[in-house]
């Protein structure tokens, strides 16, 4: 049996596009013998979508041999088009290996766009596969009603690969809070109001940082590396869409399927995380004492009043015990464990 991972190679992409699967390659990798194949992604836009395309599958895939006995895993969406996605799953379909599709997003929730349309278009596409990976049980289910019925397995938690923060977080850290990402996209940082005692930390690009309230601290952006090494104080926060007393927008309703790649980077760091109390991992916050769940971010200084030393202590505990497993690859290795063992 061999086993396999396809991906993308991008001349340009954003850290955030890139880590999440190659991270996925090194942990599958280095736990389950997985190899990364690389199919050459075409600069002009229109040409990667249109030409050869597959000729350009066949030719980097047939060198592998491939057969009944093999694994493939196929990152979704891969950001070729849709006629590239299709062209995938039917030349691996005709090798007769065992398939399977590891969702990063689902486009057409997150967005009013994706190559495919819409959701239940989406689901057709994933249809295709043997087993696809889902983000959650929430996510799962909201798969399932759109039609998926192919074999499904749950994420549970990205894995996210970093050093061992070597900062100690305790309780007199208990008002920070770190939010990074692309900030561009988080309009409620224009209207958020941080009273004292909250210190409130931001890194990420943003193309006008007039636009962050000036009771924010910004940093810029940095390196997941240098990002880990500058965090691990306090909180974590995942918020989205435009308001501060409720997340809105389709990038807001987003957080009530899935798991945004941040909460992991937090954990990474040591950092208990606050997260919408609608959202998809608000029960799996709640369920290991990893952090709190709120309705409004108007709500956070007499939220974090209320954390006692103890209790702060507890979750710090808490997370950095999930911090050594998403470091060292457990949630995905399981899940494709589980898939191998059917």
């Amino acid at each position: 049996m061999s086993r396999y991972i396809i991906n993308v190679s991008r001349s340009k992409a954003g850290i955030g596009d890139i880590k999440p699967k190659t991270d996925a390659s090194k942990i599958l990798g280095k736990s389950l013998k997985f190899k990364t194949i690389y199919i050459k992604e075409f600069k002009h836009p229109k040409l990667n979508r249109n030409l050869l395309v597959k000729f350009r599958i066949s030719n980097a895939l047939k060198k592998l041999n491939l057969n009944s006995d093999d694994v493939v895993l196929v990152h979704y969406p891969l950001y070729t088009g849709a006629k590239f996605e299709n062209a995938l799953i039917s030349y691996l379909n005709k090798q007769n290996v065992t398939t399977i599709a590891l969702i990063h997003d689902l486009d057409s929730l997150r967005f009013d766009w994706s190559i495919f349309g819409s959701l239940k278009n989406e689901v057709s596409y994933l249809n295709e596969y043997d087993y696809v990976i889902s983000h959650n049980i929430i996510m799962t289910n909201k798969l399932i009603e759109n039609g998926l019925v192919t074999n499904v397995e749950e994420l549970k938690l990205f894995d996210y690969l970093s050093p061992k923060n070597v900062n100690k977080n305790e309780s007199r850290f208990k008002y920070n809070i770190t939010f990074a990402g692309n900030l561009n996209k988080a309009k409620f940082l224009k209207n958020l109001e941080i009273p004292s005692p909250l210190h409130f930390d931001l890194y990420g690009n943003i193309d006008d940082p007039d636009e962050i309230n000036v009771s924010l601290d910004y940093h810029g952006s940095v390196s997941p590396e240098v990002l880990s090494a500058k965090t691990g104080f306090g909180y974590g926060l995942v918020w989205d869409g435009d308001n501060v007393d409720e997340v809105s927008g389709l990038m807001g309703n987003y957080l009530k399927f899935n798991n945004p790649y941040k909460i992991s980077s937090y954990i990474s760091s040591g950092m208990p995380v606050i997260v919408w109390e609608k959202s998809a991992l608000s029960s799996f916050v709640t369920t290991n004492n990893i952090g709190i769940t709120i309705g409004s971010l108007d709500e956070l200084k007499n939220v974090l009043e209320n954390v006692s030393d103890e209790k702060f202590d507890e979750m710090v505990k808490n997370v950095l015990a999930i911090s050594d497993k998403i470091r060292s690859g457990f949630y995905l290795t399981n899940s494709i464990e589980r898939i191998i063992n059917k």
